[in-house]
């Protein structure tokens, strides 16, 4: 029997992309799942006769099993594409037509309170803390939301 550590030659594996689709009118932020993946790697989508769209930048997850890479969309051609991941080392991971580029696409936010709790602070009247969740349904990233309570 050998044990081989993860990453190690053959270890590379992706196994799935979240979300697989985005829009061509920004930037979409994936989280790719497998295992092996180093710091350096590279991620790119591929489409036949198609520029290749490059990530960055790329952080990697606990022990190599994720990896969250952003990807310019705009512009881009519309369709799918193969997902292909490179470690420093020159291996690489192919998960063909992984992506799929769609036809603009906009943030859409959900804001939602989905928590209310008294805090009482001694010898003040007590306070009020919310738990605010956002998230972005749409297919392309949000950037720079900001949440005023105080308006």
């Amino acid at each position: 029997m050998t044990k081989f550590p993860l990453g190690s030659a053959g270890g590379l594996t992706v196994t799935g992309i979240l979300p697989n689709a985005g829009g061509n009118a920004g930037r979409a932020t994936v989280t790719i799942v497998g295992s092996g993946f180093h710091t350096g790697a590279t991620a790119k989508l591929s489409g036949a006769g198609l520029a290749d769209i490059v990530a960055n930048p790329i952080a990697i997850g606990v022990q190599g099993r994720t990896m969250r890479p952003t990807f310019d969309l705009t512009g881009a051609t519309t369709g799918a594409r193969d997902l292909i991941v490179t470690n420093p080392d020159g291996t690489t991971a192919t998960a063909a037509s992984a992506f799929i580029v769609q036809q603009g696409g906009a943030p859409i936010l959900r804001i939602q309170k989905v928590g209310t709790r008294p805090v009482s602070v001694f010898g003040a009247q007590p306070n009020v803390a919310y738990t605010i969740v956002v998230q972005n349904l749409g297919s392309v990233d949000a950037n720079e939301i900001l949440l005023n309570p105080w308006e």
